[in-house]
């Protein structure tokens, strides 16, 4: 290569690359302008360097591999396309003859293209864009205006959390389109493979760790890919809920059960639910309670009327636990004895139909109690059973007054039977007796009970008297109880009534 011609590549050269710089100065420049923009919008600067190599003949044969450069101003939109303007250049040292050392070219191939073009590529939220671009240019080679066009592709991996630097290797076809008098060059040989690294300065990107689509800005999962529905986070069962909060993980189901399955919506699990293709409450287990009573339709005697439990789900107005359906009183509490009507003194009896209220009785004396007689005759046994003892004054035949009413019901119920005939037997313990002997006060108390019958009507022809004494004890005189029992009247029937 001579002196001049050697020049003239250098300052071609060294021209080309300054351009190059400051167009990429000017790419930076915009790509790191702070945003102000939509997410959805990146604007960026690009350069890429490498080595140029011309692909096939004649160009190979006159022209050694060199510098291949650009430079990109573009705007991204949604992560995925971008349009761009482009200047792409290469310089390519002319080849020199092995035999001569002369070169084969008069110039070096330094062409300069202009335009511009689209480019698609992965969102930068993935760890790592794939990318391919295609840009038309006006191309200056020398003294010459041709057409060209430039396809690249290549990897971009961000850099840093912002994500707003990204590097990568690359490789490009440079093509230029030749004109019919461009000597040395055939249209459809004029073609150049550029490879190296490239450098882009864009706005903040979120990353996405897990490659999942969700931002990781956004993803509670950052680490592990999930849908957008759960926030980034896994859902095997694809039921909009994330595993980790997920009851039920592989099988779908509503928020509303914990992610479990729940065929009739009503927010039971079916695993827990009795009733899982019948809606109802949990309080009933989930089976339906149309009454709204807490007792399930299928249990309930009375299912479109609430009631409690106690009465099968059927109405109780009074509470007593008698259906108002089988309560005799369905508005004032009873007990199933009476049918649920009140019975104030529990003797089975209604107050409504019982004669004594408040005095339990039996049905056949309507409902007041039965007086056991005071005065019974047993005729079997031949006497008069009294319900009380007739009392004397201790030592003496005077009659208490606490025993005047028992014997005018003696007095009376020997009226009631004129025909019967009495003995009236005195008994005293073994205590002597004071002015006399007990056999004898025996007598004085006999005669005394049958003065007073007398007195109170009765024929004293049917009225004989005896005393006993001690002679007869019915319990042991050695206690004081003994000798209370001891010390009585008896009457014996002697005749009358058969």
């Amino acid at each position: 290569m001579t002196a001049d011609r050697a020049t003239d590549y250098r300052d071609a050269t060294v021209t080309r690359f300054r351009l190059f710089l400051s167009i990429a100065t000017c790419c930076f420049l915009v790509g790191g302008r702070a945003r102000a923009l939509p997410s959805y919008i990146d604007p960026y600067g690009k350069i890429e360097a490498g080595i140029a190599f011309p692909v096939r003949s004649p160009q190979s044969d006159l022209f050694s591999a060199g510098f291949g450069g650009r430079g990109n101003v573009g705007v991204g939109f949604y992560g995925w396309l971008a349009v761009q303007l482009t200047v792409q250049t290469a310089v390519l040292p002319a080849r020199a003859n092995v035999m001569t050392n002369i070169p084969l070219s008069s110039d070096p191939a330094a062409p300069l293209g202009l335009g511009g073009g689209i480019r698609l590529q992965l969102p930068y939220r993935y760890s790592v864009s794939l990318w391919v671009d295609a840009d038309f240019l006006y191309v200056r080679t020398g003294s010459l205006d041709r057409i060209g066009y430039s396809v690249g592709v290549g990897l971009h991996i961000p850099v840093g959390a912002r994500r707003m630097v990204r590097i990568g290797p690359f490789v490009r076809l440079f093509q230029v389109i030749d004109t019919a008098d461009a000597p040395h060059v055939d249209s459809s040989d004029a073609i150049m493979l550029i490879a190296g690294a490239s450098l882009e300065v864009g706005s903040p990107q979120a990353g996405d760790r897990d490659g999942d689509g969700v931002p990781d800005e956004a993803d509670k999962c950052p680490d592990q890919p999930g849908p957008a529905s759960t926030a980034g986070c896994p859902d095997r069962d694809g039921d909009g809920i994330p595993d980790k909060e997920d009851k039920c993980p592989d099988q779908p189901g509503p928020l509303s059960t914990g992610g479990c399955p729940d065929r009739d919506k009503d927010g039971i699990p079916d695993a827990f639910d009795q009733c899982p293709d019948q809606a109802g409450p949990a309080a009933t287990g989930g089976c339906p309670d149309r009454d709204g009573d807490g007792i399930p339709d299928k249990l309930d005697k009375c299912p479109n009327a609430a009631g409690p439990a106690k009465t099968g789900g059927c109405p109780d107005h009074d509470g007593d636990g008698i259906p108002d359906q089988e309560d005799k009183c369905p508005d004032q509490p009873g007990p199933a004895s009476t049918g649920g009507c009140p019975d104030r003194d529990g003797d089975g009896i209604p107050d409504q139909e019982d004669k004594c209220p408040d005095q339990a009785g039996t049905k056949d004396n309507g409902g007041c109690p039965v007086v056991a007689p005071r005065v019974e005759v047993k005729e079997k046994e031949k006497r008069l059973a009294l319900n009380e003892k007739i009392y004397f004054d201790t030592g003496s035949s005077h009659i208490q007054s606490r025993s005047y009413g028992i014997l005018d019901e003696l007095a009376k119920t020997l009226q009631e039977r004129p025909a019967l005939k009495i003995r009236i037997d005195g008994h005293t313990d073994n205590v002597p007796v004071e002015g006399g002997t007990n056999k004898q006060l025996s007598e004085w108390r006999a005669g005394a009970v049958k003065d007073y019958l007398v007195r109170k009507g009765v024929d004293a022809k049917r009225l004989k008297t005896k005393g006993y004494g001690e002679t007869r004890p019915v319990a042991s005189n050695d206690s004081e109880e003994g000798r209370e029992k001891n010390r009585r009247v008896e009457f014996v029937i002697t005749g009358g009534e058969k």
